[in-house]
């Protein structure tokens, strides 16, 4: 899980975290994937170099996953 503190949102916490992941993965010639429930992140995560490969919506409609790849 990927989390910053609210109070300390918007001050790059999460690019140095991602950066890290980033890294390392290039390092270890891993591929990332990840999902998201929130919408909002969706561009975040594409800024990283991310594609939205799946949206998965349960059959009650009340939870949508939002799938992402990142191919290094």
């Amino acid at each position: 899980y990927l989390a910053v503190d609210p109070d300390m949102q918007h001050h790059g916490l999460a690019a140095i975290l991602m950066d890290e992941v980033i890294r390392y993965a290039q390092e270890h010639h891993l591929m990332i994937s990840l999902e998201t429930h929130n919408p909002d992140n969706v561009p975040m995560y594409e800024h990283f170099g991310f594609e939205l490969k799946e949206v998965y919506e349960t059959k009650n409609g009340k939870l949508t996953e939002y799938r992402m790849l990142k191919q290094i």
